[in-house]
């Protein structure tokens, strides 16, 4: 099945919500989100449906920029208060390294 277009369907879901970034894994089938509230979403392609199964927090404000790596294995994420935390996620669950920039 065919995901649905993002636009107003895709949308629909967040209309309360603002990212800062959307981020998609190179396989297509998970997406990543980072917002000013310091948190990171982790959604999910399930029969043509994004549905969120992870919610990242570490970040002490604002997330300002979010990575997958080539495989779609690691999440980078680089916050305001100058932290990077690198998220390891596969199928049973997700963990993270923590990293600090002077």
């Amino acid at each position: 099945m065919n995901p649905e277009p993002l636009g107003k369907t895709f949308l629909g879901n967040f209309v309360l919500k603002v990212f800062r970034k959307i981020k998609f894994a190179p396989d297509g089938n998970k997406l990543a989100t980072c917002s000013f509230n310091g948190k990171v979403q982790i959604y999910e392609l399930d029969n043509g449906q994004w549905e969120s199964s992870a919610e990242l927090e570490g970040h002490e404000s604002e997330v300002k920029s979010i990575s997958w790596s080539a495989d779609g294995n690691l999440l980078a994420t680089c916050g305001r208060d100058k932290s990077v935390w690198i998220w390891e996620c596969w199928e049973e669950g997700i963990s993270s390294k923590y990293l600090t920039c002077r």
